[in-house]
C-alpha cells in the first residue's frame, strides 16, 4: 500500500511540474496584447553619448517627448521613401526608454520599507499587558519611529530622482 501512495504521488508531482512547464513555456497574452506586442519593434543603438565628448545625454521628459516625436517623423520619412513617392502619414507610437537603475534602486528599497512600517504598525497595535510586553510595545514603537524616518528619506529621495534629468538607455519601441 506504500508503493502505491508514493506512485500516486509521484504522478500527481509530475502531473503538476508539466502543467507549469506549460504555463512558463506559453504566457497567456490577450489577442489584443500579442497583435500589438507582434507588432512592436525594437529600435537599439539609439546615441546615449556625445560623441566628441563622452557625456551621457540628459534629457528631462520633455525632451523624451522631442526625441519620440523627432524618431516619429524619421521613420515616416524612411516609410515614404519606400513606398515609390506616395506620401502617406503612418500612425505609430514611440516610447523612448530613460535610464531607470537608481529609480527601481530606490522605489524597490521604499517598497520594502513600506512593508516593513506597516508590519511593525500591525505588532504595535496590539494590545500588551505585563513586564515583558511592555517591553515588546515599546521595541515596536521604537521600530514604528525608525521606518517611518527611514520611508520619508526614500520617498523624498525618489522624489528628486523623479525631478532630475536622466539619460537615454539607447532604445525606443515602436509601435
Amino acid at each position: 500500500i506504500l508503493c502505491a501512495d508514493t506512485l500516486l504521488r509521484g504522478l500527481v508531482a509530475l502531473w503538476f511540474i508539466e502543467r507549469l512547464r506549460q504555463r512558463v513555456r506559453r504566457p497567456i497574452f490577450r489577442r489584443r496584447d500579442r497583435d500589438q506586442i507582434q507588432r512592436t519593434l525594437w529600435l537599439s543603438g539609439l546615441p546615449a553619448y556625445d560623441g566628441e565628448t563622452g557625456a551621457r545625454f540628459l534629457f528631462e521628459n520633455s525632451d523624451f517627448e522631442r526625441v519620440a516625436e523627432d524618431l516619429r517623423r524619421a521613420l515616416t520619412d524612411e516609410l515614404n521613401v519606400h513606398t515609390l513617392g506616395l506620401k502617406k502619414q503612418f500612425e505609430m507610437q514611440v516610447e523612448v526608454a530613460p535610464v531607470v537603475d537608481e529609480w527601481h534602486r530606490v522605489s524597490s528599497s521604499l517598497r520594502h520599507a513600506q512593508e516593513v512600517l506597516e508590519a511593525y504598525r500591525a505588532y504595535h497595535s496590539v494590545p500588551r499587558t505585563g513586564c515583558w510586553q511592555r517591553l515588546l510595545a515599546k521595541y515596536y514603537a521604537r521600530q514604528v519611529r525608525k521606518w517611518h524616518s527611514v520611508r520619508d528619506r526614500l520617498q523624498g529621495k525618489l522624489t528628486c530622482i523623479s525631478k532630475e534629468k536622466t539619460s537615454i538607455a539607447g532604445t525606443a519601441f515602436v509601435t
